[in-house]
């Protein structure tokens, strides 16, 4: 991003001395243990991602391990925290020795979606198209072999928007939509409980957002207005649920505003006022 940002500086932003991407920094790692499929939902519950809010804002945290300070001076070790990746769900299910396999598989699925990734950028959309093809096949076979996953799930839906934002750059609306709108059905349904849904809230609405930016570009008023009264009547759900959670009133509080919004964008400036008289209401809670 900071290579291709060139509208300020011709050589990109922050790289003055031509040294962005110049340098890998990564964290070296290895795999030291592994749980069973009968604990998987144990682990995510202790080990997953959470949020606190403070000031109206949620701040994401996740647990983790770490050595004692103590061990740390006698054996002369770095601190090293383990942490859980949700692609051992895949490997777990898959079993011990196929599990090698289903990883190594889902690497290549990712090698294929991020070269596409690098084409798409080359505006080569025709060998970007292939190789996010290629990287959806591979997902396909995986999931028909050791079922659904949380992992696979999310990297079908990162292709599907990357395919869809593809198209959108190429012009081709109509296929753009529907990556879009079947990107979106992935990942809202991983939101299998609520406590959950602070890791993949963003992707969601990057999703949504798409979709009604496209179906307003097309003309498809009465699917705007139905995607906004499908996010209100699901954010009223989740803030019933949790009514003392903050970050699910501010969530209720955007999709009220957005519907709104596009009741008035059409026309419709009557309907649009009980949202946003709703949406004020929560607001002075």
């Amino acid at each position: 991003l900071l290579l291709a940002s060139r509208a300020a500086r011709p050589e990109g932003l922050g790289n003055a001395q031509d040294l962005v991407g110049r340098f890998l920094m990564d964290h070296p790692g290895a795999r030291i243990a592994h749980f069973g499929p009968a604990d998987i939902a144990k682990v995510q519950r202790r080990f997953g991602f959470f949020g606190l809010t403070e000031g109206g804002k949620t701040h994401m945290y996740m647990h983790g391990l770490a050595l004692s300070p103590t061990l740390q001076e006698r054996e002369r070790l770095l601190p090293l925290p383990p942490l859980l990746q949700d692609a051992i769900r895949l490997r777990e299910q898959a079993g011990a020795q196929s599990g090698e396999s289903a990883a190594n598989q889902l690497q290549i699925a990712d090698l294929h979606s991020n070269l596409g990734v690098s084409l798409v950028g080359l505006k080569r959309f025709e060998e970007a198209e292939r190789e996010y093809k290629a990287a959806a096949a591979v997902y396909e076979t995986l999931e028909q072999r050791f079922g659904s996953s949380r992992a696979l799930t999310r990297s079908k839906a990162g292709v599907l928007f990357n395919q869809a934002r593809m198209h959108e750059m190429d012009g081709r609306i109509g296929p753009a939509l529907q990556s879009h709108i079947a990107a979106l059905r992935l990942r809202r349904s991983l939101r299998v409980d609520y406590p959950t849904v602070h890791e993949y809230r963003s992707t969601v609405y990057a999703s949504r957002d798409r979709v009604v930016e496209l179906q307003m570009k097309t003309g498809a008023f009465v699917e705007v207005l139905a995607t906004g009264r499908y996010w209100v009547e699901d954010a009223r759900k989740i803030s019933e649920k949790s009514p003392k959670q903050l970050e699910y009133r501010i969530e209720l509080l955007d999709s009220l505003h957005t519907l709104g919004h596009m009741h008035a964008m059409v026309g419709r400036p009557l309907e649009a006022e009980p949202f946003y008289r709703e949406a004020l209401a929560i607001n002075s809670e």
